[in-house]
């Protein structure tokens, strides 16, 4: 059966459309009724479905919820009020943090500053508010609604596509029941979620990220020993959290990194529980019952950012125009905040004729700074988490105590997991948190961080034990942002017991310098290694040998010479390139871990050897040895790439120690074939010329996905030397190189040995201990 056309379909009128039934469409139904808008909200689903999910409810969310009149009921729920979250290393068990949300003091209601809920509890709540609401009977096309406010729930509608004429969204078509109809509205909402069918159809511009880790989600009985508290288990890619969602309930929340999805499936559902129970014996008993795959959801955990967050007559919301990494636990909050945004502008824009084009834009001015600068934060929050990488675990693992020590940057982290702001954290306070230098503390009268917090009973849910007006005053209002009273608790002045304002003692003049030498060396440390971090997606723009070749010429009073350089990915490279080099410069790339210490040493006792025959052959008669020789090196291509990129020729023992850091960074952040793919894009093959993409254009006439074996050979041939040799006049001595560095490319065995190698030949973090433990003792 055909569908029905255009004209022959039902068409309705109403004030807004929401696609999508969810915790924001639902929050945004409810507040647009109470403005006598006429909504009309559709969901595919055919009613309220559970979510594996707990959502964690913080002091931003509890206010909004208290704003719609839904923390009473919410309150008298099977919810677990939650105000400590404690973190702990996989790897010794060792506390790591605690953070108890009583430090902040905005509670929302006396008892408890957060909860941990499921979304479905939540969404049912916003479910009876709305069926609470006059229904209207939906206009037909022929004239205006009455404006007196309804809502109509449509379980089981299919959004299937846009009403657009001149530009301009003015209306939504869908399935229900079987039947096809039109909607008409003046706003169109999509809040169906992160693959969003409105946002794909509007065409509007999103980055997506799946990683290919997936979240394990198990259901168990809650053990004993949780008193009020989340519990965080932080590994070298692992993390594992324990929610308590009600009296009885739990929820784990398990991700690895480090292993694919597949993998973890093969293993088996014992294996799981079993690593499970291993990093907390407390669920060994709770983890029995699940014995297949039946009770484990696996979810997918992308993170979704709009470029745009409407056109005319159509905006986005919730996780349709951001969805936020799952450390951020702020996805409901955010939702909320987004319908109160819409809600607002709705209020203010209802007679506005061009409300349609209007509040889009001052929608997105509203929320995306906000969004954005989540996102950002989330963004750090996975590489501190989830990277399995031993040097950012360890440095993780000493922020997370820094923090804990500081009363001011453990409000500052509380106060962005609870939604009271969104601004990131200073670059003050990132020095702080990896120093450890204190700063100065928020006044004295929070409550401190006891590591055995007391049981507080939950206050019966009658209207007499809610906070007082005059309470809320002295919390927090209703939409003061956050940042303010940090920044006047900060600036509030110690104060002792005998109500003098307390002296601090002058610093003195070394400690002020040690503080500055820390801050500066610590600021470099960051610099550099946000620097090679970039290496991984980022080409290079310049080299340190390009910009000393331009500043040379300057300071001299010549002309600037010219530079050839042409960055060129590693698809387009031929094979036989890489091949080259790392058969002439560096044969064991591929099996060490930047240090080649058996050249090393033979390039020590080379040299050795040379200092002696300079010293005995005058002595002898014999003909001393030609001054100006180059010592023999034994410089890998990693220590290449460091010394090129970002260092300056010579030999002495300060360039060599920089040298030795940077290569250590390049082979813990990249890759051996970025290493690879880096050094021969930025190697001199001639006098300026950088890289194979110049070498090829200038030196052959060709593409570098072009050159041949024998013109692979001839570049890297001259790289010892480019200055002194030149691929397009070989001399006998680089035609006898040439041969040379072709019989190894054939030994090694084309270029598959390139290949092969990047994928199973990889160094491990305790190889690059062994030596950087040798290159100690061989510099000793």
């Amino acid at each position: 059966m055909m569908p029905p056309t255009f004209s022959e379909r039902e068409t309705t009128i109403a004030d807004i459309v929401i696609v999508g039934g969810g915790i924001g469409g639902l929050a945004l139904a409810l507040m647009a009724s109470r403005i006598h808008l006429n909504v009309v909200v559709l969901d595919r689903r055919s009613g309220p479905t559970a979510s594996p999910f707990p959502t964690t409810i913080g002091p931003r969310g509890l206010a909004l919820l208290d704003t719609m009149g839904l923390l009473e009921p919410l309150a008298r729920e099977d919810v677990y009020p939650c105000d400590v979250f404690r973190f702990f290393s996989m790897k010794n068990g060792r506390a790591l943090l605690h953070a108890d949300y009583r430090q902040v003091g905005f509670s929302r209601r006396k008892g408890f500053h957060n909860l941990i809920v499921d979304a479905n509890i939540l969404e049912s709540l916003l479910i009876k508010a709305v069926g609470g609401n006059t229904p209207y009977e939906p206009c037909d096309g022929g004239g205006p609604c009455d404006g007196s406010g309804g809502i109509t729930l449509l379980w089981g509608a299919e959004f299937s596509g846009l009403i657009t004429e001149d530009g301009l969204h003015q209306g939504v078509s869908y399935r229900h029941e079987g039947k096809f109809c039109n909607i008409r509205a003046r706003l169109i909402v999509g809040a169906d979620g992160s693959s969003s069918p409105v946002r794909r159809v509007a065409c509007l511009p999103t980055k997506t990220k799946i990683p290919k880790a997936r979240m394990f989600i198990l259901s168990v009985r809650r053990p004993k020993g949780f008193n009020r508290d989340v519990r965080y288990y932080l590994g070298t890619g692992e993390t594992l959290g324990l929610f308590p969602r009600s009296t009885e309930d739990m929820v784990l929340l398990y991700m690895n990194t480090r292993k694919p999805f597949e993998v973890i499936e093969d293993e088996g559902v014992e294996q799981l529980t079993a690593r499970l129970a291993q990093i907390d014996p407390v669920l060994q008993d709770v983890l029995t019952p699940i014995t297949g795959w039946e009770s484990v959801k696996a979810a997918p955990c992308p993170t979704v950012r709009v470029l745009k967050w409407g056109a005319p007559g159509l905006v986005v919301m919730g996780d349709a125009a951001h969805t936020l990494s799952p450390h951020m636990a702020q996805g409901a909050t955010q939702a909320m905040l987004d319908a109160e945004a819409i809600a607002a502008l709705l209020c203010k824009m209802a007679d506005n004729p061009r409300m349609p084009y209007r509040l889009p834009v001052e929608y997105e001015r509203i929320r995306k700074p906000d969004m954005d600068r989540l996102h950002r934060i989330a963004w750090e929050y996975e590489l501190l988490w989830e990277w399995p990488n031993p040097i950012v675990v360890a440095l993780r693992d000493h922020v997370f105590r820094n923090v804990s020590k500081s009363t001011r940057l453990l409000k500052k982290v509380l106060s962005i997991e609870g939604g009271l702001t969104t601004h990131g954290y200073s670059l003050i306070e990132r020095l702080a948190a990896v120093t450890g230098i204190p700063l100065p503390d928020v006044n004295e009268d929070v409550v401190s961080a006891d590591p055995n917090p007391p049981t507080v009973e939950m206050p019966p849910a009658d209207k007499s034990e809610w906070a007082t007006p005059a309470e809320q005053d002295d919390d927090i209002g209703r939409y003061e942002p956050a940042d303010t009273i940090t920044q006047k608790d900060i600036n509030t002045k110690n104060v002792d017991t005998a109500g003098e304002t307390s002296k601090k003692q002058p610093r003195s003049k070394l400690f002020r310098l040690l503080i500055f030498l820390g801050c500066a060396t610590l600021s470099a440390i960051t610099l550099s290694v946000l620097l090679v971090l970039c290496l991984r997606w980022v080409p290079p723009p310049t080299s340190a040998f390009m910009v000393q070749r331009q500043w040379a010429s300057v300071l001299q009073g010549k002309e600037s010479p010219p530079v050839h350089y042409k960055w060129v990915d590693w698809e387009l490279i031929s094979p036989w390139m890489p091949l080259a080099v790392v058969a002439a410069e560096d044969q064991k790339f591929f099996h060490h871990q930047g240090f080649d210490f058996d050249a090393i040493t033979k390039a020590i006792e080379k040299n050795k050897q040379r200092d002696r025959l300079q010293k005995v052959l005058p002595q002898r008669g014999g003909r001393p040895l030609r001054k100006g020789r180059p010592l023999r090196g034994a410089s890998t291509i990693t220590q290449q790439v460091a010394k090129n990129l970002f260092l300056w020729p010579g030999r002495s023992y300060l360039r060599k120690g920089c040298e030795a850091y940077f290569t250590v960074l390049l082979e813990s952040l990249l890759t051996k074939e970025r290493i690879l793919e880096v050094y021969v894009n930025i190697a001199e093959f001639g006098d300026g010329i950088y890289g194979i993409g110049a070498a090829a254009e200038q030196v052959f006439k060709k593409s570098p996905q072009r050159i041949t074996r024998r013109e692979a050979a001839l570049l890297a041939a001259v790289l010892p030397s480019p200055k002194r040799f030149k691929a397009k006049r070989p001399s006998a001595y680089v035609i006898r190189r040439v041969r040379w560095i072709e019989r190894q490319m054939r030994q090694l065995g084309g270029p598959e040995y390139v290949k092969a190698s990047d994928e199973n030949i990889q160094g491990t973090p305790k190889d690059l201990l062994r030596d950087l433990t040798n290159a100690y003792f061989l510099l000793q």
